[in-house]
């Protein structure tokens, strides 16, 4: 075996069902190389080998890139799908700044049409931040100052941990009297 045969047999000069055993002997000879272990899945495949599944695994652990291994096996299964998946247009999202919340919202929006349907994702949005709810980020908004939010997020928590509540309750009439001295 030399270099010419992994070159035709990228470029398909070589039946590829009759190199099997010449495959194997350049997996033990260099057991960490990509490429060949690449072209004994492609063999496999094309021979429809019980082993190819059992397979896969072990070329995902020598991949480099297992994205790219994902886009050579469907190359090779499924000339039409990969076509479809390498031809879409990639969207550039680096020059664009913007917060999180933003871009979250833009695309959960961008999905919906509608703006009703929009406002109403928005408004469960912003009630399904309960369950997310944390002392942590009380204090946050504490700190920040935003004492309407702290409070709302302190009595969540009075909810969320009721073996707490003397203690969040006191952090809201403190965040009250916060809220009094600042206006």
């Amino acid at each position: 075996m030399n270099k010419k045969f992994i070159s035709d047999f990228f470029e398909e000069t070589i039946p590829k069902n009759n190199k099997k055993s010449e495959v194997q002997e350049l997996i033990k000879l260099f057991p960490y190389c990509e490429t060949i272990r690449k072209i004994d899945l492609i063999i496999k495949y094309q021979n429809e080998d019980i082993t190819f599944e059992d397979t896969i695994p072990k070329v995902a652990i020598y991949s480099s890139n297992r994205k790219s291994l994902f886009l050579f096996l469907l190359k090779v299964s499924n000339p039409i799908l990969f076509n479809q998946t390498w031809n879409k247009k990639k969207i550039n999202h680096k020059n664009t700044k913007q917060s999180f919340y933003d871009w979250l919202t833009m695309s959960s929006l961008s999905k919906i049409k509608t703006p009703e349907k929009a406002k109403k994702i928005l408004i469960n949005s912003k009630e399904s931040t309960d369950d997310l709810m944390t002392e942590t980020l009380a204090k946050l908004y504490l700190e920040q100052g935003h004492f309407d939010q702290a409070i709302r997020a302190y009595q969540i928590l009075r909810l969320k941990y009721p073996k707490k509540s003397s203690l969040f309750a006191t952090e809201i009439s403190r965040i009250n009297k916060l809220k009094l001295k600042n206006e």
